[in-house]
């Protein structure tokens, strides 16, 4: 692929989702955790430019960067390498105030996303009305190689993360099959999966993860994705809102309970849109990229 001719050997172009995922799942691949890379012993990773419903797939990618210069251009060149194949998107690390009030970018925003904030000056993943900091061990990415083609993606364990803090409306229902198999590839094959995502460079992104699921749609889909020994247990309100990643610590009570009814209330409405097949299709093929881009990329 041209695009990994072009950036494969930079390590802040880190391709997320999909197509990293599926250079962990691909049986031919193996892990070598001393040299943070993936072999893949298979010429081409098989993955199709359509889902399984005829919509197109997308193809995502990381810049570890806050450049809007460089995102820009990498994007430019993504979007013209793919055509009309596959939907494109490129995300930064965006320089922004994060609200710590109830305001309208806090109310359409339904993804997080990866922030530096401008009066503490700290790396974040942000999901209004949670900020989480990202330990800088945790960008670190892997390298996926093989005979042809060479390119970057986060650390498995982080890929892994990835999907459990994206969405207000948690481990999306569609992935919790691929997600799982995911789950059982790490155990194999990455040795200190867990104490990475529990006590590691990951930590503060599972916490992450348990504020979504427990103030959402509960923890059902990310305990879907883990062995029932590892089964994790809802927060309450209370542990909630004392959480350190909470952002309305210092707002009346009052606040912060609307803040939370409007949070469940928009996972819950996002998870039924996203439970069904068809709406979800409908929305892929025709509203997804030309109306949609201010709430999926937080714009």
């Amino acid at each position: 692929m041209p695009f990994f001719d072009k950036y494969g050997e930079d390590p802040k172009v880190q391709v997320i989702g999909g197509v990293g995922t599926t250079a962990l799942l691909d049986p031919h691949s193996d892990f070598y955790a001393e040299d943070d890379t993936i072999s893949l012993s298979s010429q081409e990773m098989d993955l199709s430019t359509l889902r399984e419903d005829g919509t197109k797939r997308d193809v995502d990618v990381f810049v570890s960067s806050s450049d809007s210069d460089e995102i820009g251009k990498i994007r430019s060149d993504l979007e013209s390498i793919v055509g009309d194949k596959l939907d494109a998107s490129v995300f930064g690390i965006i320089e922004r105030k994060l609200p710590r009030k109830i305001g309208m970018t806090a109310l359409k925003t339904f993804l997080a996303d990866r922030y530096i904030d401008i009066e503490s000056q700290e790396l974040v993943k942000s999901l209004y009305p949670f900020s989480a900091q990202i330990d800088p061990d945790s960008l670190k990415p892997w390298r996926v190689e093989s005979n042809d083609f060479s390119f970057h993606i986060p650390h498995p364990a982080m890929s892994w993360l990835n999907y459990c803090s994206r969405s207000i409306g948690g481990v999306r229902a569609k992935d919790v099959d691929k997600v799982g198999q995911l789950t059982e590839r790490l155990e194999a094959d990455l040795p200190d999966f867990y104490e990475w995502i529990f006590d590691g460079p990951g930590k503060s992104q599972f916490e992450l993860s348990k504020l979504i699921h427990s103030a959402g749609v509960g923890m059902e889909p990310l305990n879907q994705i883990l062995p029932d020994s590892r089964a994790v247990k809802a927060i309450g309100i209370d542990g909630i809102i004392e959480s350190e990643y909470f952002m309305l610590g210092e707002n009346s009570v009052a606040t912060q309970r609307v803040a939370l009814g409007q949070f469940a209330l928009k996972a819950n409405l996002l998870r039924f849109f996203e439970s069904s097949g068809t709406v979800r299709a409908l929305f892929q093929k025709y509203a997804e990229r030309s109306i949609a881009s201010s709430i999926v990329e937080n714009r």
